[in-house]
């Protein structure tokens, strides 16, 4: 769905940032769609070892910028077509949110995009509920073991901070977007198209 959306918004000379790039799946995926235009791709991701997972994987892509970066610190984006940020939001402070998003925004040219995709809470208990089980239950039919369900859950305690759509709607819109769409739900998983 990342990778269709691109299509409204590169164009030759265009830069995608890419926040949270982890191996670099997105950019190749949107190089492959876009191989004739000639665009700079800028991989953004606080892991050493997915920065050089990243390099590996996108060997043959051009004009791949790597940046290894906290995305809790100040970051400059600048004449961007398009930003990704693919559940990379969630493992941020959520003091840290707002000041990205606005980055992202003044970043972007008029008529830019970001495309954010996030882990989500639901609106009541009930839903959140239901929404974690389902999630494991999709795990369990996919051969993880309970013990593994629950280890990585204690592992994210802390780490990741889900918001529900709503409330990461609001930051999106207090950031300056006024066009925003939801495009994906799937129970607590939700990806978000807010444009310039």
């Amino acid at each position: 769905m990342i990778t269709e959306l691109s299509d409204w918004f590169l164009h030759n000379s265009s830069i995608v940032y890419d926040l949270g790039t982890s191996t670099g799946e997105a950019i190749q995926r949107i190089h492959g769609r876009h191989a004739d235009k000639d665009l700079r791709f800028i991989a953004v991701d606080i892991s050493e070892e997915m920065i050089e997972k990243g390099k590996k994987k996108l060997i043959d892509v051009p004009n791949v910028q790597f940046l290894a970066s906290d995305l809790n610190k100040p970051f400059f984006i600048e004449n961007a077509s398009l930003v990704l940020s693919t559940l990379t939001l969630q493992f941020l402070k959520p003091d840290s949110r707002p000041r990205l998003l606005e980055e992202i925004y003044n970043g972007l040219h008029k008529g830019g995009a970001l495309i954010l995709v996030e882990k989500t809470l639901g609106n009541t208990p009930r839903f959140n509920q239901m929404w974690i089980e389902l999630h494991h239950d999709m795990k369990l039919q996919n051969n993880l073991v309970e013990e593994e369900i629950y280890a990585k859950d204690r592992s994210l305690r802390g780490t990741l901070v889900p918001y529900s759509v709503g409330a990461n709607m609001k930051l999106i819109r207090r950031a300056g977007f006024q066009e925003i769409e939801v495009f994906f739900k799937w129970y607590n998983w939700v990806g978000i198209l807010a444009v310039k």
